[in-house]
């Protein structure tokens, strides 16, 4: 009997000390950015395109949207973690970036509506890593009339460098 309590107070011991360690290796922004240099965007681009199959979106009311078009944007990103590092969030203004995809030069993303576009214009785009502070990338946001994009084929937009 001894000796089964005296394991299981050794058990619940090992596991609190295996959990407090686990703690301490969790990456913090300020911890990344000591070993890291900072994310830098160095340019962006905006298109218009077909997508290559039909997106469905659904609102915060719960209604379904199908999308054939959407415009794209390309973030051309320094010093970008690798997948295998810490998740990072971006924003523009106060908006997250809720969904990108890599690209050989940063990461895109899709906003299928223009008034979400508008909506975004001359926002500052900033990131944070999950649990800490914003850190901007020191750009706006700004683009021309999207009524002058061309329509272009969404994989041949994210094979262009």
């Amino acid at each position: 009997m001894k000796n089964t309590i005296f394991f299981a107070v050794f058990l619940i011991f090992y596991q609190s000390a295996f959990v407090a360690c686990q703690r301490s290796k969790v990456p913090t922004s300020e911890s990344i950015q000591q070993k890291e240099p900072p994310i830098e965007l160095t340019n962006y681009t905006l298109h218009r395109v077909n997508l290559d199959w039909e997106n469905s979106v659904v609102d915060s009311t719960g209604k379904t949207t199908k999308f054939k078009t959407a415009y794209l944007i390309k973030f051309s990103l320094k010093n970008l973690p690798t997948a295998y590092g810490p998740i990072i969030k971006f924003y523009i203004g106060d908006t997250p970036i809720r969904e990108y995809g890599p690209w050989d030069q940063g990461i895109y993303f899709k906003i299928y509506k223009q008034e979400d576009l508008f909506a975004l214009q001359g926002k500052q785009i900033t990131y944070r890593f999950v649990t800490d502070q914003v850190i901007s990338l020191q750009k706006r946001f700004e683009f021309a009339k999207p009524s002058d994009l061309v329509l272009e084929s969404e994989s041949e937009v994210l094979k262009k460098q």
